[in-house]
């Protein structure tokens, strides 16, 4: 098992194949206006102007010293990220993975669930998240255009931990979950 970027790709055009939609609008639909993540959205337009957005930077020559220049993505695929969202709405999407109110509890098990291969062997990604010590542990990261975030959560304890930087660089994330 390896984990593929280019799987929740493809993923999103299917679901746009059988929507007959663009996946921003179903996700809008399906899963941020139910969750009431008004501020969240998939950025499938880099040149789209969208208000309050952060900055990201990256150094322009290796090493501490080098400067510091803009870095924005200049591509739109999205499903394997390009999501814009605030704290604020993290905060609704961590409620929903601990209560299952909105989406469901299938769909709250299915991101939790590990995958399983033909001989029996437990896979360490469930159907979105990484999971480790037995469910104890559950987290995903990732980063994309200059920006960087993590996230681990422990739900025994109900409690999560959001890391998001605006540099992508060695210093700003050293890949802690």
């Amino acid at each position: 098992m390896r984990y593929s970027s280019s799987g929740y790709v493809l993923l999103s055009a299917l679901i746009e194949a059988i929507e007959g939609e663009p996946f921003r609008q179903v996700a809008q639909q399906r899963l941020f206006d139910p969750l009431g993540m008004q501020n969240t959205l998939f950025d499938d337009d880099h040149g789209e102007i969208v208000l309050d957005r952060v900055q990201s930077y990256r150094r322009q020559d290796a090493g501490a010293h080098g400067e510091w220049r803009s870095w924005l993505k200049h591509f739109d695929v999205i499903g394997d990220g390009g999501v814009l969202t605030t704290l604020t709405d993290l905060a609704k999407w961590d409620r929903e993975l601990s209560s299952g109110k909105v989406l469901g509890k299938p769909i709250q098990l299915f991101l939790k669930t590990q995958g399983v291969l033909n001989n029996g062997t437990e896979l360490p990604y469930g159907g979105g998240l990484w999971i480790r010590n037995n469910g104890a542990v559950q987290s995903h990261g990732g980063g994309m255009g200059g920006f960087i975030s993590d996230q681990i959560r422990f739900p025994e304890f109900d409690v999560s931990v959001y890391v998001l930087a605006n540099r992508n660089d060695d210093l700003a994330f050293q890949g802690w979950s």
